[in-house]
């Protein structure tokens, strides 16, 4: 048997180069998840990539929960500087001089490395 039949239609086939598969990767996500099992005095932490935090998660709970192992958390691994991804509006408040003095030593912070 054929693992692809060949079928007089007009899909293409999957191009593991192609722009739009790539662009898919580029946009998963990395969660951690911990995982213990107390049978067997146990414990892991696995990686998950993913396009959302709902599905890392239903994934986890189907297919790394069971036979004695049970979630304990799942966390977005963060790769940029927290503090660099937002902008300065962003992150201003009714506070006013304190949001100011606040962000300026995060700014020097930054500078100084």
């Amino acid at each position: 048997m054929s693992p692809t039949p060949r079928h007089n239609d007009e899909n293409h086939r999957f191009d593991p180069r192609s722009e739009a598969f790539l662009a898919s990767l580029r946009n998963l996500i990395e969660f951690k998840v911990n995982r213990q099992n107390f049978n067997e005095n146990r414990f892991e932490v696995c990686s998950v990539f993913s396009r959302s935090m709902v599905d890392a998660l239903d994934y986890a709970a189907s297919e790394l929960e069971g036979d004695g192992w049970h979630l304990e958390s799942i966390t977005r691994v963060w790769d940029d500087r927290f503090f660099e991804s937002l902008e300065h509006h962003d992150l201003k408040s009714s506070r006013g001089d304190l949001d100011d003095n606040f962000m300026s030593i995060v700014h020097n912070f930054f500078e100084d490395e």
